[in-house]
C-alpha cells in the first residue's frame, strides 16, 4: 500500500485578509495563520513585535512548521528572524532590513539620487533648492511622501512628518534594538526622514525571486499616473515597456538585489525610467501580492503558489503567458472628512474590488498621493476600454470629484 504524502505545515507570518482568501485556493499544504493587526497604509502600528515573535515561536514548536510565508514588508522582518532561529528557508534579516529601510537601500546599491537623512527636530539649514522630495525611510504606499516646491509646502509636510513619523517608527525600535546589527545600521533607531532630488519619470514594478543566488523574474507591471499629477491612476498588465528597456531594467535589478544581499526570497523592485536612465525607487523583500488577481487573470500566474514553494526551499514553478489586459484602478480622494461624505457605499461595484475604508470612517491625508478608498480590477481586450470603465465607476462612486486633483 502506498503511503499518503503528508502535507507540509506552512505558517503565515503577519497574516492579512488577502492571505487567508488567496491561500484557500492553494492545495497540498496545511496553512496556519498568525494574524497581525496593523495598517501601513494608514500609519496605524499599535503592535508589540516582540510579543508576536514569542507567540510565533510557540506555534512553530507545537506544529512542526516546515516553512514561513509572508506577503507584507513588516512580516518579512519577523520571518527573517524566525527562519534563522529555526533553520527554515528564507532571507537574512540584514538583507531584509536593507530593503525595508530606504536610506540603506540607496546607500548599499549606490542608487542615484542619494538621499540625505535628517533627524526629526534638527534645523533644515542646508536644504536643496526647490523642488525636492521628502519621505519616511520605512513607509509603505507613499505615506509621508511629499514634493516640496515652496516654503508653504515644507511647513505643511513637516507638520505631518513631525506628527506621524514617531507613530510609524516607535513600535519598530524594540525589535531593531534586540535583533538588528546596529553597527551596520546605526540610524535604525533614529527618527529620520529623507530628502532627495525630485524625479519626474515613468514608473514600473519588476517582480521575481532569488534562490541560492539565482535571480528569476516573473512579471513587470506598469505604474500609470494621472496626467501632470503624482496621483496613481492604475497599475496595468502586461507591461507596455519596450523589451530593450525591460532588459536593461532586469539587468539593473540583478545588480541591486545582489548588492543588498537578498537571497531565498521573492522581491518586487520599483524603478523610474526614461531618457535612457533607470533609477531605483525601492526594493521590497516580498512578492507584490496586491497584484494577485492581475497576475492570475492576465498571466495565468499564482504568486501565492510560487511563494509557498520558495518558502519550503523548492524551485517555484512559474509560467506567465499574457491573455488580454488588466488594470488595478485606484478610487482615491485628496480631501479629508468622513468616508461616507466622499464615497457612495450604495453603488454596486465589480466583483474584483478591494474596499480599504469602511463607511463613516474619518479620512486624513498622510502624503501627496491621496487616500485610496478602493481599488477596482478590470479585465478586457484593450487598455482604453478598461480606463473608460474605471472612470465611469469613479464618477458614480466619488461624491466629490477628487481623483484627478494633485
Amino acid at each position: 500500500m502506498s503511503k499518503v504524502r503528508e502535507r507540509p505545515n506552512v505558517l503565515v507570518i503577519g497574516a492579512r485578509p488577502r492571505d487567508h482568501h488567496a491561500l484557500a485556493a492553494v492545495d497540498g499544504y496545511r496553512f496556519h495563520f498568525l494574524d497581525l493587526d496593523y495598517s501601513a497604509r494608514f500609519n496605524r502600528f499599535n503592535i508589540n513585535l516582540l510579543a508576536y515573535l514569542d507567540e510565533a515561536r510557540r506555534y512553530i514548536e507545537a506544529h512542526e512548521i516546515a516553512g514561513l510565508y509572508y506577503s507584507f514588508d513588516l512580516a518579512s522582518l519577523l520571518a527573517a528572524v524566525l527562519c534563522a532561529e529555526y533553520g527554515l528557508p528564507g532571507p537574512s534579516l540584514a538583507a531584509t532590513f536593507a530593503a525595508y529601510h530606504k536610506l540603506y537601500t540607496r546607500r548599499l546599491t549606490g542608487a542615484s539620487p542619494q538621499p540625505r537623512a535628517c533627524r526629526l527636530g534638527d534645523p533644515l539649514t542646508d536644504r536643496p533648492p526647490y523642488p525636492f522630495y521628502i519621505k519616511a525611510p520605512c513607509s509603505a504606499a507613499g505615506v509621508l511622501g511629499f514634493t516640496i516646491r515652496s516654503d508653504a509646502d515644507l511647513v505643511r509636510a513637516m507638520r505631518a512628518v513631525e506628527r506621524e513619523l514617531p507613530a510609524m517608527n516607535t513600535p519598530l525600535f524594540p525589535f531593531f534594538r534586540q535583533y538588528l546589527d546596529l553597527d551596520a545600521f546605526p540610524l535604525a533607531l533614529e527618527h529620520v526622514f529623507l530628502i532627495e532630488d525630485y524625479v519626474t519619470a515613468k514608473q514600473m514594478t519588476l517582480e521575481g525571486y532569488v534562490r541560492h543566488g539565482d535571480v528569476q523574474f516573473t512579471a513587470a507591471t506598469d505604474t500609470n499616473t494621472f496626467p501632470q499629477s503624482p496621483l496613481i491612476d492604475n497599475f496595468s498588465l502586461p507591461s507596455r515597456i519596450p523589451e530593450p528597456t525591460l532588459a536593461r531594467i532586469r539587468a539593473q535589478a540583478r545588480r541591486d538585489i545582489a548588492k543588498i544581499g537578498l537571497d531565498n526570497s521573492f522581491f518586487n523592485v520599483e524603478y523610474w525610467y526614461g531618457d535612457g536612465a533607470i533609477k531605483l525607487i525601492e526594493i521590497n523583500a516580498r512578492a507584490a501580492t496586491t497584484f494577485y488577481n492581475l497576475y492570475r487573470h492576465v498571466l495565468g500566474y499564482d504568486v501565492y503558489q510560487a511563494g509557498i514553494e520558495l518558502c519550503l526551499g523548492q524551485q517555484p514553478e512559474v509560467s506567465c503567458r499574457a491573455n488580454g489586459v488588466g488594470g488595478q484602478f485606484n478610487v482615491l480622494t485628496t480631501q479629508e472628512g468622513s468616508s461616507s461624505d466622499l464615497f457612495d457605499y450604495d453603488v454596486q461595484i465589480p466583483d474584483f474590488t478591494d474596499l480599504f475604508i469602511p463607511a463613516d470612517t474619518p479620512i486624513r491625508q498622510l502624503s501627496e498621493y491621496g487616500v485610496v478608498i478602493a481599488q477596482i480590477e478590470l479585465f478586457g481586450d484593450t487598455f482604453a476600454e478598461l480606463e473608460a470603465t474605471a472612470n465611469a465607476y469613479r464618477r458614480r462612486l466619488l461624491k466629490r470629484d477628487a481623483f484627478r486633483t494633485a
